[in-house]
């Protein structure tokens, strides 16, 4: 199941990301709106979902705290996420400084706690490859992991503290509203599933998207000063509905593992963003088109492809370095 949406998944990252095109924007109201719901409704649900499904994954067999089973497991996410992300973190180092200058604070905080630049998707908070911080908090929290185990062994307690603290994030409690109190709520759900062994696979029903769809008109239609709040809805009903679909491909037949593409894909389009944003723009001005929501489109699609033809590239010519790049995903 989980294979089934890793790749749509890292497409809903990119849509987040290609959202800081300026061409793409106008003030008409119909061509934000679509970008919007893209980048905002789509996107969204995504963060939260990879944390359930990596803290999931990591606890899934680890019913008793050992000392062998915490150094296996990190040995495991060493390769498979630390290796990976100093990686790419020096490879965006690399590109960026091409153009800009950086200190030595900026280079260590940039594998650290983060930078913030020109031309640089997210915050302060992001690392030199911008979306590989969702790769640093989770490493951290595999760190802490014997705490969080030991907190999750008790069943109803921790049961009750998550969902007092799902429901602070859900009404947008500071600090709920954080990355890093988001990486620890959601990774510890995923925990507490996979601690028990629970199925987090959801049979489909109708109701699922009309929940979603229902909430995204909420949404659009809401004052600017309700739309954070139901935005919360959106993540959580998008949620359902992405595991129910994920359930139903399954149920067909129709998936197949993009483990490694989608890490690669995931790693490296926010390196590539700012140059096929500049080529997309130069050709929307040179051509004199003006500029709308097909900007946004065109370097989605184009970023998405550089991505994939990149990867088989590198898989033809070095597939050493493309395990290495991806931490030897299947």
């Amino acid at each position: 199941m989980i294979k089934a949406i890793r790749l749509p998944l890292i497409l809903g990252i990119l849509f987040i990301h290609a959202n800081n095109t300026p061409i793409a924007h106008t003030v008409e109201r119909g061509n934000e709106l679509v970008i919007m719901l893209l980048s905002t409704c789509v996107g969204s649900v995504c963060v939260p979902l990879y944390f359930i499904i990596s803290g999931f994954l990591f606890f899934y067999n680890g019913q008793v705290l050992t000392k062998e089973w915490y150094l296996n497991k990190i040995k495991s996410r060493s390769f498979s996420l630390l290796i990976p992300y100093l990686l790419w973190c020096t490879i965006a180092l690399i590109v960026f400084t091409i153009n800009h200058s950086a200190s030595v604070i900026d280079m260590i905080k940039g594998y650290t706690i983060g930078v913030s630049f020109p031309d640089m998707n997210g915050g302060a908070t992001s690392v030199w490859d911008g979306p590989l911080w969702f790769v640093r908090n989770l490493f951290v929290l595999m760190l802490i992991s014997p705490a969080i185990h030991v907190f999750l062994r008790y069943k109803k307690f921790s049961a009750v503290i998550l969902g007092l603290l799902f429901i602070a994030w859900l009404v947008i409690v500071s600090p709920m509203d954080h990355g890093v109190f988001i990486s620890l709520l959601f990774f510890s759900i995923g925990g507490w599933l996979g601690l028990r062994q629970q199925d987090i696979t959801i049979k489909w029903k109708w109701y699922y998207p009309a929940l979603y769809v229902m909430f995204v008109i909420l949404w659009c239609i809401s004052p600017v000063d309700y739309q954070d709040y139901l935005l919360q809805f959106v993540k959580v009903s998008g949620m359902l509905l992405v595991l129910a679909l994920a359930c139903l491909f399954v149920a067909g037949g129709h998936v197949k593992d993009y483990g490694a593409l989608s890490f690669f894909i995931f790693a490296c389009h926010d390196i590539l963003l700012p140059f096929v944003r500049g080529g997309v723009t130069f050709c929307y001005e040179t051509l004199q088109i003006p500029g709308n929501a097909s900007a946004y489109f065109c370097v989605v699609i184009m970023d998405f492809a550089l991505c994939v033809v990149i990867y088989k590239l590198i898989n033809i010519l070095t597939p050493k370095l493309s395990i290495l790049l991806t931490g030897s995903r299947g």
